[in-house]
């Protein structure tokens, strides 16, 4: 495994171009059911999703639009992977570095739920992903397409350009 490139981290099955939830915690209860029926997680993954939120936010004000890259410890995670969601309406998240009760909220469309099972790949996929994110042309190009197949491959060539290290 110590071979995995983080452009292998995407599916297109792990896209969603469209999914209308009203906050962070419908979002993660979509989201790990999915994940668990497809494998690539455990069962419990979802409440520790969800509680990992709460204590470390993950909501970022990029360059070019909010994002939120929920994760949680590696003992959960099965198969890595990137999970990308465009909701059809923003959704909040706190900011990454604040406290909940600062209440310091970012509304990201886009999110990417990250699954790494080895926690040494945390800071590399973090430090990978923050160059996508400052990729004004690819997050427009993200954020413009309703196509799993074309989020697929915009990313995918980005995360191969500046991911080329491996995770």
């Amino acid at each position: 495994m110590n071979d995995l490139k983080f452009d292998s981290m995407l599916a297109e099955e792990l896209i969603i171009s469209d999914l209308d939830v009203r906050n962070s915690s419908e979002l993660f209860k979509y989201v790990s059911k999915v994940l668990v029926e497809e494998g690539y997680v455990t069962n419990d993954y979802g409440e520790h999703l969800i509680e990992r939120e709460k204590e470390f936010p993950t909501g970022l004000a990029t360059k070019s639009i909010d994002v939120a890259i929920p994760h949680t410890d590696a003992v959960y995670v099965k198969t890595p992977f990137i999970f990308i969601v465009k909701t059809k309406s923003n959704i909040d998240f706190h900011q990454m570095g604040s406290v909940v009760k600062d209440n310091i909220i970012v509304h990201p469309r886009l999110v990417f739920i990250l699954g790494f099972n080895r926690d040494e790949m945390q800071l590399k996929l973090l430090q990978v992903l923050m160059n996508v994110f400052n990729d004004q042309e690819v997050m427009t190009n993200v954020t413009k397409s309703d196509s799993k197949k074309q989020i697929y491959t915009i990313l995918s060539e980005k995360l191969r350009e500046v991911g080329s290290e491996k995770a």
